[in-house]
């Protein structure tokens, strides 16, 4: 009894940025939901629907690369403070292109936006450094847990937004995603980030070649793949049920705009459940265990995209694909936590979050032009011979005890 009191437990720093991080990732799901429609209606063409939301794709790369060595230099939460205003920019440059109808303005919108999301998903790696040993994995879990709120907040504002002004839907939208950020700027402010662990002095820094070990590597690229074909199929999947709302034969009105919603709310909720439990389910399978299970969920997400779509078809095919997402780069991101020593954590998360943010906007910035001359059936084919290239990778990875294993503690 006395040992199960003395337990450890994540202190309230680590529930209040897993809070920051749910309500902030709101901001992302509400772009996912409009910001491709919003380009198709602003450009004319779904062919040119989901630029905007690639400079958001590649704002987010550079960002975490930026960011993170900016707080090895002056701490996390200075520049957590800088980041997240961002967001705020972001929503008032969107009401904007919503109020002149101006294409063109929504890219400097996604670009903040961008620069806003790097921030955010640092909040998970910051969490991570408020406690130590085993507690780590709990922290970086929870945190991506809290995402589930996006899951339902995000979804919320568009059905909000429908609501105050049909018309002008998407502003409204945009208007949420500034009022979402400025929240959680709010939060961030108001929570003590520790202090002990925050910055490195130069000469303590690790060289690259001494963690861009085989593990760090095929951490980074599990993570990113699972992210590029969450990206991909997540994006066409809110174009493709609109295409099909208002052209297909068979479906036409049965996607609008609340079931699309609808269905990227679900998708989210897989994606950011599982993070809950996955410290537990690592620990029981192990890492790499865990990360194949996750790359075959997406093989199954791809295999169900190649039938004929249908609204049953598409709810389940992203529902696994978030499922499998939260497989893939979940435990990606514990590997980058533990096969890295604590000196080099700044510039290995950093390059962790450029590479994830690339392989991000391949399958954002294509999902417009694929679906266009593609078609639905074509990226998941696309999509499904990226996850095979994966899993030889997964199969010579070779993991220690520590890393292999979680062990968990309670929460």
């Amino acid at each position: 009894m006395r040992g199960q009191m003395n337990e450890p437990r994540l202190p309230l720093s680590v529930w209040s940025l897993a809070l920051a991080m749910g309500v902030g990732m709101s901001g992302a799901t509400i772009a996912v939901r409009v910001g491709a429609e919003f380009g198709a209606v602003l450009s004319g063409t779904k062919a040119l629907a989901t630029y905007p939301t690639g400079f958001q794709v590649i704002a987010v790369m550079f960002g975490g690369l930026i960011f993170s060595r900016l707080m090895a230099k002056f701490g996390r939460k200075p520049i957590l403070m800088v980041g997240l205003s961002f967001g705020v920019l972001s929503g008032s440059v969107g009401i904007l292109a919503a109020f002149f109808q101006q294409y063109w303005i929504l890219f400097p919108a996604h670009l903040c936006l961008g620069l806003y999301l790097s921030s955010i998903a640092l909040l998970r790696f910051t969490a991570a450094d408020q406690v130590t040993g085993a507690l780590s994995a709990n922290a970086l879990s929870l945190t991506l847990f809290g995402g589930v709120l996006a899951a339902f907040v995000g979804p919320g504002f568009v059905f909000a937004a429908n609501i105050i002004s049909p018309a002008q839907y998407y502003g409204v939208s945009y208007g949420f995603i500034g009022l979402v950020a400025l929240i959680v700027w709010l939060l961030i402010y108001f929570t003590p980030i520790k202090k002990n662990s925050e910055t490195l002095e130069s000469e303590q820094e690790i060289e690259i070649p001494q963690y861009m070990t085989y593990n760090y590597i095929v951490g980074v690229i599990t993570g990113a793949v699972g992210y590029c074909v969450m990206a991909l199929l997540m994006t066409g999947a809110a174009l493709h049920m609109q295409d099909m709302n208002l052209n297909d034969g068979a479906h036409a009105g049965h996607f609008g705009p609340n079931v699309r919603t609808f269905a990227i709310m679900w998708h989210v909720v897989a994606m950011f459940a599982p993070m809950l439990i996955l410290p537990r389910i690592a620990s029981f399978m192990g890492l790499k265990r865990l990360m194949v299970m996750g790359a075959a969920l997406l093989v199954v997400a791809c295999g169900i995209g190649l039938l004929p779509s249908s609204p049953s078809q598409m709810f389940v095919a992203l529902i696994i694909l978030g499922f499998g997402w939260a497989a893939t780069y979940g435990p990606g991101g514990i590997v980058v936590k533990q096969e890295v020593p604590d000196a080099a954590r700044f510039a290995a998360q950093g390059r962790n979050e450029f590479t994830v943010s690339f392989f991000t906007g391949i399958g954002t910035i294509g999902a417009g032009p694929a679906l266009a001359y593609l078609g639905w059936e074509a990226m998941n084919l696309a999509a499904l011979v990226l996850v095979i290239a994966l899993l030889p990778l997964l199969f010579f990875l070779r993991l220690s005890s520590g890393g292999d294993a979680i062990h968990v503690t309670k929460s």
